[in-house]
């Protein structure tokens, strides 16, 4: 074997890498493109009708944040909790439902059938859909805060 050479081929000197780089680069580069690594996500905000309690969550239903309002430092600990159990369920399920929403659109510009697509998204891959959802979200908010004015 010469220097140049190794097991798995010609050895790579500082100039090939330098050549290989200005030809990787394309030429065209959108002048606006600022090479960040940032990566715009789509979250869902569900917060109650005080404005005390907001839960977000990513569309994979993770819930990313909790934020409180200074009016829940009068709250039990058992009443916070529960607020916050309850606000980022339903943020979890929003945000599955946006998953089914934006799939089911997708499946539909690709000729698929609503009704079979509906289903496996419910039955097979469990993302709820928006209207029940938006019915859940209706029927906890209607008596979870009935007395509250």
């Amino acid at each position: 074997m010469s220097d140049r050479t190794s097991s798995f081929g010609p050895a790579w000197d500082d100039d090939d890498l330098d050549r290989f780089d200005a030809e990787a680069v394309p030429q065209d580069v959108d002048p606006d493109f600022t090479g960040d690594d940032e990566v715009d996500t789509l979250l869902v905000t569900v917060t109650n009708p005080h404005a005390t309690v907001s839960t977000t969550a990513r569309l994979n239903g993770r819930v990313v944040t909790v934020e409180l309002a200074p009016a829940v430092t009068s709250w039990s600990e058992a009443q916070l909790a529960d607020e916050i159990v309850v606000l980022a369920t339903l943020a979890r399920k929003q945000a599955l439902a946006a998953q089914h929403s934006f799939t089911a659109a997708l499946m539909q510009q690709l000729g698929h059938d609503p009704a079979a697509t509906r289903g496996l998204l419910v039955r097979e891959l469990g993302l709820p859909s928006p209207t029940d959802v938006l019915a859940e979200k209706a029927r906890i908010f209607a008596t979870r805060y009935q007395d509250d004015d």
